[in-house]
């Protein structure tokens, strides 16, 4: 404590025992606020104040009567019939910056009337439902106040409200205070633990904090361009607090715990001590100076105080800037289990710039191997002032209560390097999700969402940028925040008892709370709004482009006062250097290395140049145009696509026309070949017509021969066919006859088969067979010339029967077993051996009338068999008779037809072989022929091959002579193609915005004289439109309305080749004319974003991949389609989505989306044309002539002008065809396989081009 602090807090407490309002007013900086916090918080100390609770409400420009209102009837509660506090007991209701309410236009500030109506009559007016304008009296409230001088533009408030309080000034302490102050906390900071030179050092740090705080007080005033720069206490504060901070553990996680490692907390150099200090001024005063003259001026006095404070040599040490940062600690590892044991330590220590960015790049790269880094990469390169940025973000939102304003144009990469440093931090990142009706009720649920997660999770880094600012009260509700952690209204009852509850188990844990812990409601919502505060981190993102920063910055104080700021500086020539070697290091490129060093100081060089020509455009036509550093990297980009993209076509057309080349040679040295050829056959076929000769004759002679051979041959044969007809019908008689016998044989065989061995042993039995059995056995020995009895005769029954011979050799044959099977041998082999003689000796047993088989089988059964046998046997051999001369006749025919036929045979033998000399003499003739036949249509076709060739070279003579042409150009080309692409690309990303005069002056006049003076390979007076599309493609863009002028085609280009969407200025309409005659054939779209389907007509769009056209924007944009401008795609597995208006789309990557407006002269933020591609296709004069004569043409010759646009398509038409002849011809004569005269396609393709 002070003098004057104890003095004021002695004023205060009077005033307050009294219950009379105290105000206290000074300067920004005088710890009015902290003043009377710290008296409230120990308020209940006081005599009858033990009930005494307190409130503050942070009153800003935007602060309204309703807010008020609604802040001081959350405060109270109905009681009998008063009001007084929630929970009883008395309140104390601290109003801070009590004077930032409007004034309105009759000078009133009716926000404190109604505060000086609850002061001066302790009542107020209700707004309830059903009772709204009945007076709600309240009871135990006292107030306190507090604000700046109503100075410099600053607001004074009623004096009928002034009145009612009691006024204290409070002045900046003298500098022994000040002193007293701060050299206490480094005499604590750096005590007896210290090496004696380091604590000398120390006991200096207050006195110089103090004089060079002075100085930058006098030397940088406020002013419009600069109306931040107000240096006050904080200041020091802050630079006391970060030298506190280095060397120590501070992680919001871990408040009790130190690293397991030693930290580096021992200033044992008082140099490093003096740079550290450095370091830290240069954090709360250099940050934010936003020109460079300004920065240089702190440079040269902040070491003029070292040098004075400490002497030259220290200040020599000290000169170079020492980076301190909290991320360079590896994790602890459990060296038993090798796992990690804790987290890495956060020590704020000392590092350079490269130990900090090979830091940062393991850090983005573990970034983008999360969930969400895979959705939004990190690709970042980390130059020198990146790294700076990155470490002075870390700096602040590891700090409790560190909340951070960056300042910088659109596309500087404040969002990306905040992204980083809150991923290194450990945090979780936030934004808002602006959607179409996006207003306090949501702002104040995303907002609550990180309260709770900052409170019960993770520490949040919540980023908020300017564009995301639908309505002013945002930044109302951001200020109180900033102010006091606490934003009336945010939660309803219900929802503060749940973050009560929910925060009771965390405050219980919490070391720092230990043996101060209380569980009363009252005391866990302080402690949940402090935890709230320590862990939330605001990033508030702002353009310094025009008036809404100063206007929102003297609205809104806390915006300056509670905020650490950075200024972000367009980047450096150095870090653009830095940027362009990153890419083109990576970039395969066919050229030297000379060549694509002075092609990185050519991308640097071109994005200063446009920084300056937008300063001269401004003036000379008064249109705002901004390049950001997104513009730059969008510039790069496109260079390697457009580069890879040109080079590639180059090399296929160079190729394809060296292998035509190539083909028309080797086609040329065949016909050189062809006609050696056919000289050699000629002569060939020459020896093979003389061959062919002699074998015709040869063959004739031989044929000769044959003929009369063949014809003896076929009189024998004749004759031999005659004898064999002779033969063949004796046989067929003889046979007829043997079939006669056939039926005889058959039925011999069935008697012998009917007889068994049964049948004989039977008649063996018999003493005495019947006489026919008898004689039957004597027929059967007769056949077998088995002896019998001299035949007689005897009577018998009146009746001459022979005499049998039985017992000569009939019984015999009866008793024997074999006597069947001698039968069945007889009768298959012998029967013909029968003669005459046997015959005659059975013909008298074969005319006795009981000789049958009816009577033999009557008399002795199966035996009768034989009888059958005997008789067919005497048939066959009478039928066989007949038949022998006939069958002896047919062999002697038969063997004189051998004989014949061996004749003949011979003869037939004699014929071949003639007839196969022949045939061999033929054959050697056809061989021969044919060998003569093929050697001529060889010759005929070399040579015809030969005349096609010399005509297929003569027809592509004109084309040769063209394509050695191009051939000869490729290399250079090729070689051109760096300066040339980066013209090009220069063109399309910087000089859409631009008129054509202008635009004329930047490339020829700028762009290709630095490009030259560079060196850099690169076509004289390049044409950036036949560089980029071909004459058809600028035609067909003409016949879907383009205008024909050089202008509308350069944007036509640049909407067709860059990567970003295109926003036109378009007052005459004429681009949205073109663009919807275009895209209509897509399924295309127009609305505007005051359309209420226009969320249903792009959802459509975007998910069938049709093209969007939202005409008639405003100048302020909704930041509503910001995921489309920014391309926010994400994928998941196939498919891809964006995010708009909080609600997931499919999106089809045929999507695309263009933009227009009628404002002849938009005032556009950077950070829209760090988004998007903005176009000026405002009517040039050359467009309107044309336009103008067109439609004169069209009202006086409209048969003219109907002509001449069929004319347009036809030779467009032709020039199409024609080129595609072309590449067809080239694509055949490169994918031709053989001989080129061979190839029917190519040539017929040939005809067709030249036809």
């Amino acid at each position: 404590p002070t003098l004057d602090s104890v003095r004021l807090h002695c004023l205060v407490q009077y005033n307050f025992t009294q219950r009379h309002p105290t105000m206290l007013m000074g300067v920004s900086g005088t710890a009015k606020t902290v003043t009377i916090e710290k008296f409230l918080q120990k308020a209940k100390q006081l005599e009858g104040m033990s009930d005494c609770n307190y409130k503050k409400i942070n009153f800003s420009s935007m602060t309204t009567p309703q807010q008020f209102y609604n802040a001081l009837d959350d405060m109270v509660e109905k009681m009998g019939p008063n009001y007084g506090p929630k929970g009883g007991g008395q309140l104390a209701l601290f109003i801070d910056d009590v004077n930032m309410p409007e004034i309105n236009e009759w000078g009133d500030q009716i926000t404190n009337e109604i505060v000086r109506q609850v002061i001066e009559a302790h009542e107020y007016c209700s707004l309830d439902k059903g009772a709204a304008g009945d007076k709600k009296r309240i009871r135990n409230i006292l107030y306190l106040a507090a604000m700046s001088h109503p100075t410099g533009g600053k607001n004074d408030i009623p004096n009928r409200l002034k009145r009612h309080f009691a006024v204290f000034n409070v002045p900046l302490p003298d500098t022994i205070s000040i002193q007293q102050i701060f050299g206490t906390i480094f005499e604590n900071r750096f005590g007896s633990q210290y090496p004696e030179n380091v604590r000398s050092v120390a006991k200096e740090l207050t006195k110089m904090s103090i004089e060079f705080w002075r100085a930058i007080g006098k030397k940088m005033l406020p002013t419009p361009a600069k109306f931040h720069y107000f240096f006050n206490l904080r200041d020091l504060s802050n630079i006391a607090q970060g030298l506190m901070h280095i060397g120590m553990f501070a992680d919001p996680d871990r408040p009790d715990k130190r690293a397991s490692s030693t930290p580096w907390e021992i200033f044992s150099d008082p140099q490093l001590l003096v740079a550290a200090w450095k370091n830290e001024c240069t954090r709360v005063f250099a940050d934010k100076l936003n020109t460079v003259d300004d920065k240089k001026w702190f440079d040269a006095n902040i070491q003029a105080q070292i040098d004075k404070t400490f002497g030259k040599e220290m200040a020599d040490a000290c000169k170079e800037p020492q980076y301190f940062c909290n991320f360079m600690r590896e994790p602890i590892i459990d060296q038993e289990t090798g796992e990690q044991a804790e987290p890495a330590p956060k020590i704020y220590e000392p590092a350079t710039i490269e130990e900090m960015r090979a830091k940062l790049y393991t850090f983005m790269q573990a970034h983008n191997e999360t969930p969400i880094g895979r959705i939004r990469k990190l690709d970042l390169v980390l130059f020198d002032i990146a790294v700076k940025h990155v470490a002075r973000i870390s700096r602040i939102i590891s700090l409790p209560r560190g909340n951070l304003l960056m300042v910088g144009v659109g596309g500087s990469g404040k969002q990306s390097l905040t992204r980083l440093a809150t991923f290194v931090a450990g945090y979780d990142y936030a934004t808002v999700t602006i959607s179409k009706g996006f207003g306090v009720n949501q702002l104040f649920d995303a907002i609550r969402d990180q309260y709770i997660q900052a409170a019960m999770k993770r520490p949040v880094t919540f980023v908020f940028t300017d564009n995301e600012i639908k309505q002013e009260v945002f930044l109302e509700y951001i200020n109180s925040f900033l102010s006091n952690g606490e934003i009336p209204g945010l939660f309803a009852t219900d929802q503060r008892d749940g973050a009560v509850n929910e925060i009771r188990p965390i405050g219980k844990k919490d070391p720092m709370q230990k043996g101060i812990f209380e569980e009363t409601p009252d005391y866990l919502w302080k402690y949940f709004i402090n935890r709230v505060r320590e862990r939330l981190h605001f990033v508030l993102c702002f353009s310094p482009v025009g008036e809404k920063f100063r206007t929102r910055a003297r609205k809104f104080p806390a915006l300056i006062s509670s905020c650490s700021i950075n200024w972000l500086f367009p980047w450096p020539p150095e870090a653009l250097l830095s940027v362009s070697q990153t890419t083109l290091s990576k970039f395969q490129m066919e050229t030297d290395d000379k060549t694509k060093e002075g092609l990185r100081d050519l991308m640097a060089a071109i994005h200063m140049m446009m920084l300056e020509r937008s300063e001269e455009y401004l003036t000379r036509y008064r249109r705002e145009v901004y390049s950001t550093p997104k513009s730059y990297l969008s510039f790069i980009a496109s260079y390697t696509d457009v580069y890879r993209q040109k080079h590639a076509e180059v090399s296929e057309s160079a190729d394809k026309i060296n292998n035509g080349l190539l083909k028309l040679q080797q086609a040329a040295d065949d016909v050189r070949v062809m006609r050696t050829k056919l000289q050699e056959k000629e002569v060939k076929l020459g020896q093979a017509r003389k061959e062919t000769d002699a074998l015709v004759k040869e063959i004739e002679a031989r044929t000769a021969e044959a003929e009369a051979k063949r014809a003896e041959v076929e009189k024998v044969k004749n004759k031999l066919e005659a004898d064999a007809a002779v033969v063949k019908a004796g046989e067929e008689s003889a046979m007829e006859d043997l079939r006669k016998a056939e039926p005889t044989l058959k039925r011999a065989v069935e008697a012998l088969d009917s007889i068994t061995a049964n049948d004989f042993t039977t008649l063996k039995k018999l003493t005495s067979p019947p006489p026919l059995i008898k004689r039957i056995f004597d027929g059967v020995a007769v056949l077998l010339h088995q002896p019998l009895n001299v035949p007689g005769a005897e009577p018998v029954k009146n009746k001459i029967w022979i005499t049998d011979s039985w017992e000569t050799s009939g019984k015999a044959l009866a008793g024997d077993a074999k006597t069947l099977n001698v039968l069945k041998e007889f009768g298959q082999n012998k029967k013909d051996l029968i003669n005459e003689e046997t015959c005659e000796l059975l013909l008298p047993y074969l005319y006795m009338e009981d000789f049958n088989r009816e009577r033999a089988a009557s008399a002795c059964g199966n035996v009768a068999g034989l009888c059958t046998w005997v008789r067919a046997m005497y048939d066959y051999i009478n039928i066989a008779k007949v038949v022998a001369p006939k069958k002896e006749r047919l062999r002697i025919a038969q063997n004189e037809l051998k004989v014949a036929n061996k004749k003949k045979e011979a003869e037939e033998e004699v014929l071949n072989r003639v007839t196969m000399e022949v045939r061999k003499f033929n054959e050697q003739f056809e061989e021969a022929n044919g060998k003569k036949m093929a050697l001529e249509e060889d010759a005929a076709n070399t040579k015809k091959r030969m005349d096609s060739a010399n005509n297929l070279i003569g027809a592509l003579a004109g084309e040769r002579e063209r394509w050695t042409q191009q051939s000869n150009e490729f290399k250079d080309i090729i070689r051109r193609l760096v300066g040339d692409v980066a013209l090009s690309c220069a063109f399309i990303s910087y000089c859409g915005p631009f008129n054509a005069e202008f635009r004329h002056q930047l490339l020829h006049q700028y762009f290709l004289g630095k490009c030259k003076q560079l060196k850099i390979p690169v076509t004289d007076n390049i044409n950036i439109v036949k560089f980029l599309v071909d004459e058809t493609r600028v035609a067909d863009w003409q016949l879907e309305g383009l205008p024909a002028d050089s202008h509308s085609t350069q944007n036509a280009i640049m909407i067709t080749t860059s990567s970003k969407w295109p926003l036109m200025i378009d007052p005459q309409g004429q681009a949205l004319s073109w663009i919807r005659r275009r895209s209509e054939k897509n399924g295309s779209k127009v609305s505007q974003l005051n359309d209420k389907k226009f969320l249903i007509h792009l959802q459509e769009q975007l998910g069938n991949g049709r093209p969007m056209i939202v005409e008639n924007l405003p100048q302020e944009i909704d930041p509503m389609i910001d995921p489309i401008l920014e391309k926010q795609i994400s994928k998941s597995g196939k498919n891809y989505g964006i995010k708009i208006n909080d609600q997931d789309m499919a999106y089809d990557e045929n999507f695309s989306f263009y933009m227009t407006t009628k404002l002849p002269n938009p005032s556009f933020p950077p950070e829209l044309f760090a988004k998007c591609l903005i176009i000026d296709f405002t009517v040039t004069m050359q467009g309107l002539e044309q336009q103008l004569l067109s439609q004169v043409i069209s009202k006086e010759k409209a048969e003219l002008n109907e002509e001449s646009a069929k004319l347009t398509e036809e030779i467009n038409n032709n020039e199409k065809r024609r080129k595609n002849l072309e590449d067809r011809l080239l694509a055949h004569l490169a994918n031709s396989k053989g001989n080129l005269i061979d190839d029917v396609t190519l040539i017929e393709t040939l005809q067709e081009t030249k036809d």
